[in-house]
């Protein structure tokens, strides 16, 4: 089902996948007036599309099959789609050879064709896409060379592939050093308008036995290059509480659940990457979590204006508090936002370019605030 929140109000929710077992909705929004919205059925992938004049439209199956799982969607401002998939033969087990695939979306023509972006050579997952405003679009994930899941261990690596509206898809890599010992979990993919890109992920080091969060930055004259670390102190409650955001101009936000030795707390921390600073030194947005804080979420809008949002358990049941950066004055203190006596758990934030967002969380049904 989807609702949709248009001139101050949320409209009927709307159905949109037959009566199923259907799982992993995700959706995307493009221009002012356009969305997409897909989801795994039994076997398959399922997109609708919504305008204003039309609506959300009949879902199509954009997959080849034969088990298709965890889609994943972006859209562009000119309405082009980008969705990736993990894909097996079935039955799928935890052994099963795992490859990603995708299908893009162009506008006026419609889909491109399902097509293997990853290699077949063991386990891929943890997949995510991203888009430029020129419609180029890139797939990023953890790529194994055997069949055995995470959970046991294989030593996996981030990978990449691009997809160039002239060109179609490039051939994908790996975008980490292949250092022994290290695992990456977890990535993430930012564009800018222009089409260079930053990549994200956590890695773990065998040796240290530390959690690290590390980037690469793409440029169009020069392609990946070397990986740096950004927090070299990753140390999280669940190691996957982190999320990342960017503006048009390629300058990125980096926000994580972190544990506080000196007080014994758990607090929320933030680092930013600027152009010509580079990345800044890490600041403190919330600095007492009580028991526990978790379930992040982070929206940044075109010119760098950011709202973090996140659950805080204080013991007796869990409140959602947001914290706003706005570009020419830096973080404003954290806010709570939600302190009913039902948990609340799970907050999606989005902001739009002139500052205003709307946090949707779970609490016995879904609830939602709005920021003017």
């Amino acid at each position: 089902m989807v609702n949709r929140y248009h001139g101050g109000a949320w409209t009927s929710p709307v159905v949109l996948g037959q009566a199923d077992w259907l799982f992993g909705s995700q959706v995307a929004a493009g221009g002012t007036d356009s969305a997409v919205s897909v989801w795994s059925g039994v076997i398959e992938i399922l997109a609708s599309f919504f305008s204003d004049t039309v609506g959300w439209t009949t879902p199509t199956q954009i997959d080849d099959g034969p088990v298709a799982l965890d889609p994943q969607v972006a859209m562009d401002t000119e309405g082009n789609a980008l969705v990736a998939w993990r894909w097996c033969e079935a039955p799928c087990t935890d052994t099963s050879v795992f490859q990603i695939w995708a299908n893009y979306y162009r506008t006026g023509i419609g889909w491109l064709g399902a097509t293997a972006v990853g290699p077949a050579i063991g386990w891929a997952g943890s997949h995510r896409v991203g888009f430029d405003e020129t419609g180029h679009g890139a797939v990023i994930w953890t790529q194994c060379d055997t069949t055995l899941d995470p959970i046991n261990q294989c030593v996996f690596r981030v990978w990449s592939a691009r997809f160039v509206p002239e060109k179609g898809w490039e051939a994908p890599a790996s975008i980490q050093s292949d250092a022994a010992g290290v695992y990456a979990y977890e990535p993430r993919i930012l564009f800018d308008r222009t089409g260079n890109a930053v990549a994200f992920w956590n890695q773990w080091d065998r040796a240290t036995k530390q959690f690290s969060i590390w980037a690469n930055r793409y440029t169009l004259d020069r392609g990946w290059s070397t990986p740096e670390v950004v927090v070299s102190d990753f140390l999280n409650f669940t190691w996957g509480d982190w999320q990342v955001g960017g503006d048009r101009d390629g300058e990125a936000v980096v926000v994580w659940v972190a544990w506080n030795a000196a007080t014994t707390h758990w607090e929320i921390r933030t680092t930013r990457y600027g152009a010509q600073e580079g990345w800044g030194a890490p600041i403190t947005i919330q600095d007492v979590c009580d028991l526990f804080c978790g379930d992040l979420a982070l929206a940044v809008n075109g010119v760098g204006d950011t709202v973090a949002v996140w659950r805080q358990d204080p013991g007796d049941t869990a409140d959602i508090w947001a914290a706003r950066y706005r570009r020419d004055s830096g973080w404003e203190p954290a806010a709570l936002i939600e302190h009913n006596p039902d948990e609340a758990r799970y907050p999606r934030v989005v902001i739009n370019t002139h500052g205003s967002a709307v946090v949707v969380w779970s609490q016995n049904g879904l609830w939602y605030t709005h920021f003017d």
